[in-house]
């Protein structure tokens, strides 16, 4: 399968954004740390701002190098993105 092939040939963690999703409408993160593969799904937001690839891996890097577990971090980083950006598209910024 194409995750045994990341895990076994990829970085230690890679996390990839905008990863199709099995929720109808939504999009998510998956994190793929060596020994496991991760899904965090959110509803898509239309025209979504340029810079929230960059925003995730940020939040995600901070959560980790402040002690939480990779799921934790994935699931609080997943959340705390998709406020900031339904919070932006609701005010009409980018």
């Amino acid at each position: 399968s194409v995750t045994a092939a990341a895990l076994h040939a990829g970085p230690s963690t890679m996390l990839v954004t905008s990863a199709p999703s099995s929720m109808t409408g939504g999009t998510g993160n998956f994190l793929l740390d060596g020994s496991q593969a991760l899904l965090a799904e959110h509803r898509m937001i239309d025209k979504p701002p340029n810079g929230l690839g960059d925003l995730t891996a940020a939040v995600y890097l901070a959560r980790i190098l402040s002690g939480q577990p990779a799921i934790k971090a994935l699931q609080s980083t997943t959340a705390a993105v998709y406020e900031i950006l339904a919070r932006t598209a609701k005010r009409g910024g980018d």
